[in-house]
């Protein structure tokens, strides 16, 4: 596709970008020398590029072009490392569960025993979330069987919260389809973290 634009001092430059193969390589705009027949400016030429662009961000990074968040919640309640209470938009209060990740029991439960770092991981998720607000993103499953809001949450200054737990080794990747959004991402931090005996990696 051809694409022309209009320099500052007057003269009138022809670029092109390079067709796509079958492996994904980035945009390659290349000059040409040619006069050209149509201007950058022109609205049908600006929305071409628009659309291109837009294609490209998508295709590279599919998890994040559209994602949409919540805006800034405040922590109403801790449980334990991947679990805690928002108040949500309407002013409710609402149990959020991070997804694609596990961190260790802190509480002996009806059902679940204290495991090894469960203590460490909860009380690094309530230092780093005390007096803060986060965001909320969803994926395709709202909700789990326990009626808890599955997120992906964000902190006030753009922190991912379920891969810091996962890169510092207070988490581990856990992975229920169809949430599976950040489940490479995840696992990939996993064993970054193992490798450098990060966590409940050190042992």
């Amino acid at each position: 596709m051809i694409v022309k634009s209009t320099l500052l001092s007057g003269s009138k430059k022809n670029f092109h970008f390079d067709s796509p193969s079958s492996k994904l390589y980035p945009l390659n705009l290349k000059y040409s020398g040619s006069s050209p027949s149509h201007n950058l400016t022109h609205p049908i030429q600006m929305l071409r590029v628009f659309f291109v662009l837009a294609f490209w961000l998508f295709l590279f990074n599919p998890e994040s072009a559209f994602a949409q968040r919540t805006s800034l919640l405040e922590i109403s309640k801790f449980v334990d490392g991947d679990t805690f209470w928002v108040l949500n938009e309407k002013g409710q209060k609402e149990k959020i569960r991070l997804i694609g990740i596990d961190t260790p029991e802190a509480r002996r439960t009806g059902r679940t025993e204290v495991e090894y770092f469960g203590k460490e991981a909860s009380d690094y998720v309530k230092r780093i979330l005390t007096g803060r607000k986060v965001r909320l993103e969803y994926d395709v499953d709202r909700y789990d069987r326990y009626k808890r809001t599955l997120a992906y949450v964000y902190l006030e200054d753009g922190t991912f919260l379920n891969a810091l737990l996962v890169k510092e080794g207070y988490a581990s990747a856990a992975t229920f389809p169809p949430n599976v959004k950040y489940a490479k991402y995840f696992v990939r931090l996993q064993q970054e973290a193992r490798n450098q005996k990060k966590g409940m990696w050190k042992e």
